[in-house]
């Protein structure tokens, strides 16, 4: 049912795409960073080499690869499409999915969809700056979570760039209402602590087996990648088989995420944890947050987060006097 196998012409037409990746692969810095290090108050980092991802597309079915190189610092996250589109993962260049299904951005008449899973893994990994060169318009889903890629990339190693970091900082408090109760604050931070983040679910009413859920977690590097990182996306059995009714979630399954069938999990090895749904949904946000540009210092909390709430929260907020970079 699903279409895995990549064709001869799409791997000729993504070969020269990999040529130059390779050959912009390796950083010319050799500083290289633990990723248990702090992330404020650091240099900037990239990746010491180009590392590859392939896999399935969770809504088009079709076989995606990626490569993601180092870049230079202060050139920020960059996607490279087939037409070789240099879209800056940034959030003025989000475009809403209909379904809320994923994040999407794009420009120059090329769109990139489900950046955020890959977003989040950059902000656990304190990386700045990368290259991602794809072919088609949709990431791999991988397991469904953001572990594969921050497991590749720090077994490439992390390096530390000369410009120093640089961080958006909440400065007033500042909440954004979404239409459907969901709701998402940023409040300041002291000069001497770091910022926290809490998230709160209610999927009650459509999948009663999640229910409410609640999450609160320093936003620290190494808790991020501990504690939310490695928790898959999730969703009910029959929803999978409306989206793909018309042409969604078409390579979704229970490899790359959690299916639920009324209260009954479908995976057969069942959950990583029994909050995970929670703790995606804080990855899903980290992510959706760090197309803001810089990592964000402040006190983050969200009630029902989804993506076009996460995307219309950090716009209102960047357009607000609530913040200093």
């Amino acid at each position: 049912m699903l279409n895995t196998a990549s064709s001869a012409a799409e791997n000729q037409g993504f070969a020269p795409a990999l040529m130059r990746a390779v050959s912009r692969g390796t950083s010319d810095s050799t500083q290289l960073v633990s990723p248990e290090q702090r992330g404020y108050d650091l240099q900037q980092r990239t990746l010491a080499r180009a590392v590859e991802f392939s896999g399935i597309s969770v809504h088009s079915g079709l076989a995606a690869r990626i490569f993601v190189a180092p870049a230079a610092a202060d050139s920020g996250i960059v996607f490279i499409t087939a037409r070789h589109v240099r879209i800056s993962a940034y959030v003025a260049h989000i475009c809403f999915d209909p379904a809320g299904l994923c994040t999407v951005i794009g420009a120059g008449g090329d769109t990139v969809s489900t950046v955020e899973h890959l977003m989040a893994a950059f902000a656990a990994c304190g990386i700045d700056n990368a290259e991602v060169t794809l072919e088609g318009a949709e990431l791999p889903i991988l397991d469904g979570s953001a572990q594969p890629f921050i497991d590749k990339m720090l077994d490439a190693g992390l390096v530390a760039q000369q410009q120093q970091r640089r961080f958006l900082r909440i400065t007033r408090p500042f909440s954004y209402q979404g239409l459907d109760g969901q709701w998402v604050r940023f409040d300041p931070i002291r000069a001497d602590e770091e910022g926290t983040l809490a998230v709160k679910i209610d999927f009650t009413a459509m999948i009663p087996a999640i229910g409410v859920q609640s999450l609160n977690m320093p936003i620290q590097l190494g808790a991020l990648r501990s504690e939310i990182m490695h928790c898959r996306t999730f969703g009910l059995e029959a929803k999978r088989q409306e989206y793909q009714a018309y042409g969604r979630g078409l390579g979704a399954s229970c490899a790359n995420a959690v299916l639920y069938d009324g209260d009954r999990v479908l995976n057969k090895d069942g959950l990583r944890c029994d909050d995970e749904s929670v703790r995606h949904k804080a990855l899903d946000l980290i992510g959706d947050l760090f197309l803001a540009g810089w990592p964000l210092l402040g006190h983050i909390s969200a009630f029902k987060p989804g993506h076009r709430t996460n995307a219309e929260a950090l716009a209102a907020l960047l357009e607000s006097d609530c913040y200093t970079l």
